[in-house]
């Protein structure tokens, strides 16, 4: 018999992708950490130490790779807790059981989503399958049982299962015959009403929204948060010509609300830039000579950020290259560095993104605003752009503020 991490004969490749590229954040509640958010962070609510993070996010990689059990599971829990003097909230066996279950559900319901974009053409609808193994079932999830929707209806976007903790509801793939020889129809999309919950009520009270039949935070789909929805050209051609923004950061807080300067300050380059745009190859050399080997690993203000000089030269402007001899001081030396999640406006897939931030004084009344774009601790992008223009610096200044210099404002 074919293992859970297994599809047919084939690895679930996109199973263990979903888990693989997450990146561990550490959190001190399961809200700090926001539904879609989740495609994209690990985090195990109490866990703020990296190592903890990395243990449990190894522990779960096992479980989709080769299919582990939960006792498997709880024996690798039991080994990080006591490794680390792990203090958790709730019993051992459901503690470990929440983890698990969470983690690899969300997992196998990410990469059967990719699975079924890949195949919507000739199998369009899916339809909702709540779990005869569950005994106390949801009464809104039996509701839900054997409904059929296209497999892009808007309603898959919150509701999209699992729908909650312990949730064991599954959607499948239906083509037009399998629709006609059951007799099924497509149902009238449902329509998705919010009311407004208090989490936190003890510590850091905050509002949400939540929808009948779904727990709090499980409102979002997984597979589409991770890897977007696929368009058909005439879909992708008609919202570029749009010209709305593509990329929309999730996080709302800048640097206004942080209490940040208006202005960056304004460093001296340390050292002369270049004279004229280089070739690639010639960035990746400059590159190496500045990093002192053809890779190395930056500790930027407490996040280990990973250059490399070839893969990063590839994606740089060559017209911009004459900036590059600043490219160590803004990483050893950053005004602020922030992290947020960027959502497709068009697919709705989800990025999370650190940028590295720094002006430089330029001279001809221009300032060189430097934002370095990393992703999972790798450098993969580098944008150098030369403005007067404060309004589009701050667009850059919003998320998570990891780190920021003290200054005082003019």
């Amino acid at each position: 018999m074919a293992s859970k991490t297994q599809y047919g004969s084939i690895i679930f490749k996109q199973k263990i992708d979903f888990v693989k590229n997450k990146l561990a954040l550490p959190t001190e509640t399961y809200a700090d950490i926001w539904q879609v958010q989740h495609a994209k962070a690990f985090v195990v609510a109490g866990a703020i130490q990296d190592e903890i993070l990395a243990d449990f996010q190894s522990a779960v990689l096992k479980a989709v790779e080769g299919g582990s059990t939960l006792e498997d599971f709880r024996k690798d829990f039991d080994a990080t807790v006591k490794k680390h003097g792990w203090s958790y909230n709730g019993g051992r066996n459901w503690r470990s059981r929440i983890i698990y279950e969470t983690n690899t559900r969300m997992a196998y319901a990410a990469g059967r989503y990719q699975q079924m974009q890949a195949v919507k053409r000739t199998r369009p609808y899916l339809q909702y399958q709540h779990s005869i193994a569950v005994e106390n079932a949801r009464p809104q999830h039996l509701g839900w049982h054997g409904m059929v929707l296209s497999v892009d209806d808007p309603w898959w976007n919150t509701h999209y299962p699992p729908n909650g903790w312990g949730c064991q509801c599954y959607a499948k793939t239906l083509s037009q015959r399998e629709l006609d020889a059951q007799g099924l129809t497509l149902a009238n999309s449902p329509k998705v009403e919010w009311t407004d919950k208090t989490i936190g009520v003890t510590t850091n009270p905050r509002v949400i929204q939540v929808t009948d039949g779904v727990d709090a935070g499980f409102a979002y789909n997984p597979g589409k948060a991770a890897w977007g929805q696929q368009l058909s050209e005439t879909a992708m051609a008609d919202f570029k010509a749009s010209g709305a923004k593509v990329w929309q950061s999730i996080i709302k807080h800048d640097y206004q609300q942080l209490g940040r300067p208006r202005k960056l300050p304004l460093a001296q380059p340390k050292q002369s830039l270049t004279d004229k745009g280089l070739t690639v190859a010639e960035m990746a050399l400059l590159i190496e000579s500045q990093l002192g080997a053809t890779e190395r690993i930056i500790d930027v203000k407490g996040l280990p950020v990973l250059v490399n000089a070839q893969s990063l030269a590839e994606h740089l402007d060559p017209n911009r290259s004459i900036y590059l001899p600043l490219l160590l001081d803004t990483l050893e030396d950053p005004f602020e560095v922030w992290m947020n999640f960027d959502e497709h406006q068009a697919t709705g897939k989800v990025a999370l993104r650190t940028r590295i931030v720094k002006a430089f004084d330029i001279g001809r009344g221009k300032v060189l605003l430097i934002s370095a774009q990393a992703n999972k601790g790798i450098l993969e992008s580098w944008t150098m752009i030369p403005t007067s223009d404060l309004k589009y610096i701050n667009r850059q200044r919003n998320g998570k503020l990891i780190y920021g210099k003290i200054v005082e404002e003019e």
